[in-house]
């Protein structure tokens, strides 16, 4: 089942959060992952 981006779908805040992730530009995206990279635990 494909992905939707549309605030229709059930799972608008995770699935179609993530492609509008891989959808920014290159700069916006690895701003968003430095971003996640401080909220998530590193593992080492």
């Amino acid at each position: 089942m494909p992905w939707r981006a549309d605030a229709q779908s059930p799972d608008f805040g995770t699935k179609s959060g993530i492609v509008r992730l891989f959808a920014l530009n290159r700069d916006q995206r690895v701003l968003a992952l430095n971003v996640l990279n401080l909220l998530v635990p590193q593992q080492v």
